[in-house]
């Protein structure tokens, strides 16, 4: 229920957008989400707090989803690579390791995201295909019981060349 509950509140604010928009005379905006907000703030009073209110909470979940993103690669190359790699490391290096690895995330991430001109909508055929590969990752873990039923990660791996 709280999915439909959730896609009708954002239709009917999506639906109210465009034509908030339509009577401010902007047709196509390159960030619809951008330019609603901008025609609450421009109200002032009320409407002036909702879209502070909505421009905080997409910032704070654009940040919350990046920071989840970047403690992931950095779990993953530590654990998977750095670790089997230098397995008498002691905590102090691999905390360190980790940072640079996260680090090191940030800086390629901040470098395609500089040179990437082709906006997000690129993504959307490399997202279904990926989607795709980790389908079989995503069924072993949630329907493997036993250490004997579950695949080795580089047998899942094989399938996102």
């Amino acid at each position: 229920m709280g999915p439909w509950l959730t896609s009708l509140v954002g239709v009917f604010i999506g639906t109210i957008g465009v034509q908030m928009l339509f009577d401010a005379g902007v047709e196509n905006p390159p960030s619809p989400f951008t330019a609603i907000i901008e025609q609450l703030i421009s109200w002032g009073g009320f409407p002036e707090v909702v879209g502070v209110i909505a421009l905080t909470a997409s910032l704070a979940a654009i940040m919350s989803t990046a920071d989840s993103l970047i403690i992931a690669i950095s779990q993953i190359i530590t654990v998977e690579v750095i670790w089997p790699m230098k397995p008498d490391a002691s905590q102090s290096q691999l905390t360190w390791l980790a940072r640079f690895s996260s680090f090191l995330a940030v800086v390629i991430a901040l470098v395609i995201g500089i040179l990437w001109k082709d906006g997000v909508n690129a993504l959307v055929p490399i997202n279904t295909g990926v989607l795709v590969q980790a389908v079989p990752a995503y069924l072993n873990g949630l329907y493997g019981t036993a250490e004997t039923q579950r695949l080795h990660p580089w047998s899942l791996a094989i399938g996102a060349r």
